[in-house]
């Protein structure tokens, strides 16, 4: 009767530490994903900025007369 509790006792600590693996991967899993999304994002500001930066640049050689 000890035996089967304390087997019982072991086999719900694995348990325990399964979930606790699992709940460890999903929460890095989480961290790369906000990592990707916040390069993704960068990414896109860089590039509005760089789009932006053409047009003023389009809109002032056309305003000066020099356009293309």
């Amino acid at each position: 009767m000890v035996r089967a509790a304390e087997e019982q006792e072991q086999r719900q600590r694995e348990a325990e530490a399964r979930a606790a693996e699992q709940a460890r991967q999903r929460a890095a899993e989480q961290v790369r994903l906000r990592a990707e999304a916040d390069q993704r994002a960068a990414a896109e500001v860089a590039a509005a900025e760089r789009d932006n930066a053409v047009r003023e640049e389009m809109d002032r050689l056309r305003k000066s007369g020099g356009g293309l």
